[in-house]
């Protein structure tokens, strides 16, 4: 999941990176390899528990994001976070949801920010 979210996010910085550049004349593999070195450079690996939000922290924000009644049904799902990333936009999530309501656990992807001392969450994606 680590090499994924790593490729997604450098594949998506690259893209807007380089894009401009494909349409000057003289554009050489050099360059573009110049460009994706400092690129990949600039992401960083898995960040530390202490720097990520942690699995009720993404519980919560889960809860907050999709608006669904945290009082109710928070008690009976779980949120696990596996790994995380720094990116340009926050901090990018892999999680595992297990919600009461819902038969399987299912994968997810957030992007969360820290602020007022708490984790809210950017944008979500599920399967």
């Amino acid at each position: 999941m680590r090499q994924l979210l790593l490729g997604v996010a450098i594949g998506l910085i690259a893209g807007i990176y380089v894009a401009p550049m494909l349409g000057r004349p003289g554009l050489s593999p050099e360059a573009v390899s110049q460009s994706m070195e400092g690129l990949v450079s600039s992401v960083s690996g898995d960040l530390a528990e202490d720097e990520r939000p942690s699995d009720d922290e993404a519980k919560r924000a889960v809860f907050s994001y999709r608006d669904w009644d945290i009082a109710a049904d928070a008690g009976k799902s779980s949120v696990r976070v596996r790994r995380c990333i720094s990116v340009k936009a926050g901090i990018a999530c892999a999680m595992q949801l297990e919600l009461w309501w819902v038969e399987n656990p299912h994968p997810a992807e957030a992007i969360f920010e820290h602020s007022n001392e708490e984790w809210h969450i950017v944008r979500m994606t599920w399967k």
